[in-house]
């Protein structure tokens, strides 16, 4: 799976997935394999292994590359006027990933607030621990 597929993945998802967050930790920690293990056993590998990136807003945060930080989450809502003022949820999220640098901030759109944190984190390109000079090893570009 590539970034632009993981994010498509991310975007598609309606809750907590497994499968999505063995496919996050493989893409951010790039664990290193015995030449003969098959794909798939990789994959299940990762998902057991993997924090619930997808279903906890604290093990989303993880993925937060150095440099970054959450500049806004908010839950998005529509204002119905004709019924007093009141605001309906749309069931999405938005979150925004700003540079420390003041440098481009990342929106990302999902149906939980890790969802939409993690998909800010993909379109941002950088991985945990990267420095603000950029994405590293060029795996993780800005989308």
């Amino acid at each position: 799976m590539t970034i632009i597929e993981l994010i498509a993945a991310l975007e598609a998802a309606t809750g907590p997935s497994r499968e999505l967050d063995g496919w996050i930790y493989r893409m951010l920690y790039e664990p290193i394999w015995e030449p003969d293990i098959p794909e798939d056993r990789k994959v299940l590998h990762c998902r057991c292994h993997a924090p619930g990136y997808t279903a906890s807003l604290g093990a989303a945060l993880t993925a937060v590359p150095k440099g970054r930080f959450l500049f806004a989450a908010q839950e998005d809502r529509k204002r119905i006027i004709y019924k007093g003022d009141r605001h309906e949820s749309l069931g999405t999220y938005t979150v925004v990933l700003q540079h420390v640098d003041g440098g481009r901030a990342q929106r990302g759109q999902g149906k939980t607030l890790a969802i939409a944190l993690l998909i800010a984190v993909f379109k941002a390109g950088e991985k945990p621990g990267a420095t603000s000079t950029g994405p590293l090893s060029g795996r993780l570009s800005p989308v």
